[in-house]
């Protein structure tokens, strides 16, 4: 039972309230807590663990604890403290009972699934206990991305819609936002927090459901009475901390999250969320089976304690969707979000079970979960304001997939020399479609991303031109679009382009020119070049990355005078030229020799061990040897 949100419906509460001149704590710590269902004994529990600690001078602790009328551990009630059965107030202090008469007020039943009886709570709080920062947790059941604050004797819960109103008027009437608004509940998902946005400064909850016994207030409210001044995001970090502690290591348990949200940084995570949404309705149902594919491989966490629901990690999701689908134009979309979600989590705390219970794990928690059905949720999804901002429910909805549609492509992706230089120093995409449409050509490479869309005509080839600046290998992609809906994709072999990397040395042998030869051998493909020394210079010219590429290890070789010297190194291939000087030692005195030998970049003689460190030259010299020759 539902009832249908209108205008006014908050309208009891039309005169703002006039803020205190001086807050008289730094914090106020507000629990909204309905009790009034089988969370009743492990209400209680939390109310004791609070009462271990209570409020002082700087912080205070009141809560609003409604009661059920169950009576037994069977069905979680209790008849602790006096077994009273409605709702009522508390300012907690140390060592204090809910025993009847310890409360501030007595309220009788409170549909506590009613967003005024949250409005009224909060707006007694903050007048009575008036603070500098507020902390509002919503104690209760959680229901996803449906709401939250499930009132057994209403039959009534608080919707994420009516939440958005509850909070809307709170900060109307106290002329500023909450700053910490958590979940100690189940399933917080993205779609709760993007609706409470613009009330909120930062949200605390969970991706998964939470056992049964909660947060650990004792804990927190160590930390929190410790260091009253501390600011809002440390004081939910020190609540993540602490959570995590409490489960961690547990013989037998559950895997948990706790993760602290930035609403500021909502809007963009919404922003990159929409962008993947367009691209994978683009995408089906030509993809459809390795969506499915993605999807089934992410981490997603259950419902009602069992395995499994329909939340899923979002951040997740996107790594496996670029290892089921690929091509530069998702892998721009999915880490665009990928970096929103990561500037959105301000900090993360998940504790993976290696024993859950109910074998639900949190390994690859990263602090934002959304709901990703197999199925289109219906019209209540579609009037969040996540759906209403971002295309996520066209996505949903498009999901059910259909048969794969294909259309003929051929594609081609080589690389040209444009200068007849001799290196390849351009990218070519040539496509034929079968139908009308769009072809897309993306190619990818060292800080290079380029997407081009070009009208696709039915029979004829379009041909499209790309210039790195950069040498490298590039991967390239082709697509056909019809009708706004993937038909073909294409993916040809890596091209690359091509740069000269030069190696140019000075061998000084008994103070003249050195003669002899030097060899460069790249030790991974065992491809040398040979030169005969006349004056003791020496130039390799070589192709970037077609003879050597990053992280190869070059062996120079110079025999001259009867001796040979050796030297083994990493060159820095972002360098066009790397210049070497080698003295050759006289033929005793090796050690000597090995402390006057110079390899240099740009300056003279000097020791070897000394050059390197002080110029941070482009290569990494693995290692030296001098032998005579046989």
């Amino acid at each position: 039972m539902r009832r249908v949100l209108a205008l006014g419906l908050l309208v009891l509460l039309t005169v703002q309230l006039p803020p205190p001149a001086k807050a008289a704590a730094d914090w106020t710590f507000m629990a909204y807590m309905s009790a009034d269902n089988d969370l009743e004994a492990a209400g209680v529990d939390d109310f004791e663990e609070m009462a271990l600690v209570g409020g002082t001078a700087a912080v205070n602790v009141v809560v609003q604890f409604d009661r059920s009328d169950l009576n037994g551990p069977a069905d979680g009630g209790t008849r602790a403290y006096g077994n009273w059965e409605d709702t009522r107030r508390f300012l907690v202090t140390q060592g204090m009972t809910p025993d009847p008469g310890n409360e501030q007020s007595v309220l009788g039943e409170v549909n506590m699934g009613d967003p005024a009886a949250l409005v009224d709570f909060v707006l007694w709080a903050t007048s009575q206990f008036p603070a500098e920062h507020y902390f509002l947790d919503l104690w209760d059941h959680g229901l996803g991305w449906e709401g939250i604050m499930v009132d057994r004797t209403s039959g009534d819960y608080l919707t994420t819609a009516e939440l958005r109103l509850a909070l809307d008027e709170i900060t109307l009437l106290l002329g500023r936002r909450i700053d910490i608004v958590g979940n100690d509940a189940c399933r917080m998902t993205v779609e709760i927090m993007y609706e409470l946005r613009a009330y909120v400064d930062l949200f605390i909850g969970s991706e998964k459901d939470t056992p049964l016994e909660g947060w650990p207030y004792d804990r927190f409210l160590q930390r929190l009475t410790a260091a009253p001044g501390a600011s809002p995001s440390e004081i939910a970090m020190a609540l993540a901390d602490e959570y995590y502690a409490s489960y961690a290591g547990l013989p037998v348990g559950y895997s948990v999250t706790l993760s602290v949200v930035s609403s500021a940084a909502l809007p963009p995570v919404a922003e990159a969320l929409g962008a993947l949404a367009d691209e994978l309705i683009s995408y089906l149902p030509f993809f459809t089976a390795e969506i499915h594919t993605a999807r089934d491989r992410t981490e997603h966490y259950e419902y009602n304690q069992v395995c499994c629901g329909d939340d899923y990690d979002l951040f997740h999701f996107t790594e496996n969707l670029d290892a089921a689908v690929g091509g530069p134009r998702l892998a721009r979309r999915t880490a665009d979000l990928r970096t929103a979600i990561g500037d959105a989590v301000v900090y993360e705390r998940h504790y993976d079970h290696p024993n859950a219970v109910n074998n639900v794990p949190a390994k690859n928690a990263h602090g934002l979960s959304i709901y990703f059905p197999q199925t289109f949720p219906g019209f209540v999804y579609q009037n969040l304001l996540m759906a209403d901002n971002t295309s996520w429910d066209e996505m949903l909805s498009a999901f059910g997939g259909g048969p794969r549609i294909t259309r003929g492509l051929t594609a081609t992706a080589v690389s040209a020399d444009t200068d007849s230089d001799g290196l390849q120093d351009r990218i070519e995409l040539a496509a034929t479609p079968a139908v009308n449409g769009t072809l897309s050509f993306a190619v990818e490479g060292p800080d290079f991303l380029q997407i081009r869309d070009l009208p696709a005509v039915s029979g004829q080839s379009t041909t499209d031109v790309f210039l790195p600046a950069s040498a490298g290998a590039y991967e390239t992609a082709i697509y056909l679009f019809e009708g706004g809906k993937l038909r073909n994709l294409v993916a040809p072999a890596d091209v690359v382009i091509e740069a000269d990397r030069r190696f140019l040395g000075e061998v000084t042998l008994n103070g003249t020119g050195a003669v002899g030869t030097a060899t460069l051998r790249n030790l991974r493909t065992s491809q040398e070049i040979r030169q005969v020394l006349v004056t003791g210079d020496f130039t390799f010219r070589v192709t970037y990355p077609t003879w050597i590429t990053d992280g190869d290890e070059l062996l120079l070789t110079i025999e001259t005078g009867g001796r040979v010297l050796s030297y083994t190194l990493v060159p820095d291939l972002r360098q066009e030229n790397h210049t070497m000087r080698i003295v050759v030692p006289p033929a005793t005195g090796y050690l000597r020799g090995f402390e006057s030998t110079s390899f240099l970049f740009g300056i003279g003689l000097g020791g070897l061990i000394g050059a390197l460190a002080a110029l941070g030259i482009p290569f990494l010299l693995r290692s030296w040897r001098l032998r005579k020759l046989r």
